[in-house]
């Protein structure tokens, strides 16, 4: 994770906030469903590698994300909601996950990673679907799409 982080610099400037975010939630979880099918130390350090070049993107697009949506001198109050917002999500989200985990797939790694997988590639799907594409080709500007 640590090691891409400048790379992922670089490419949050060449995609943008929105693409840039779809890009590192397919690695993560590329990463996840690699897990799930992981059967050898080597497919589970291919997995995490994959886990840890999304999370720096997702660290990256987390960081200075907030600059591209909220209004000139509002950075910190958006970012502020933002994070209360995400820590009520960390308290709640393991309790909801342990119920999903020992009541719907059954106490089962591989679908829980599975799973995860699924989600997020929902996610990243979603994200994809907030890229601004122009109406008409005046508007594009060249290797734009956003």
């Amino acid at each position: 994770m640590l090691l891409s982080v400048r790379f992922h610099g670089g490419l949050f400037d060449r995609l943008g906030v929105v693409r840039h975010r779809a890009l590192a939630s397919v690695l993560i979880g590329a990463g996840f469903l690699a897990w799930g099918f992981a059967d050898s130390l080597w497919l589970g350090v291919v997995a995490g590698a994959l886990i840890g070049l999304g999370r720096a993107g997702g660290g990256v697009v987390w960081t200075i994300g907030s600059l591209y949506f909220a209004k000139r001198g509002d950075e910190g109050l958006y970012s502020g909601v933002h994070t209360s917002l995400t820590g009520l999500r960390g308290m709640l989200a393991p309790l909801a996950g342990l119920w999903v985990f020992e009541n719907v797939i059954g106490r089962d790694y591989r679908s829980l990673f599975f799973l995860a997988a699924g989600m997020i590639f929902f996610s990243a799907v979603g994200h994809a679907l907030f890229v601004r594409v122009p109406k008409r080709e005046a508007e594009l500007e060249p290797g734009k799409l956003s």
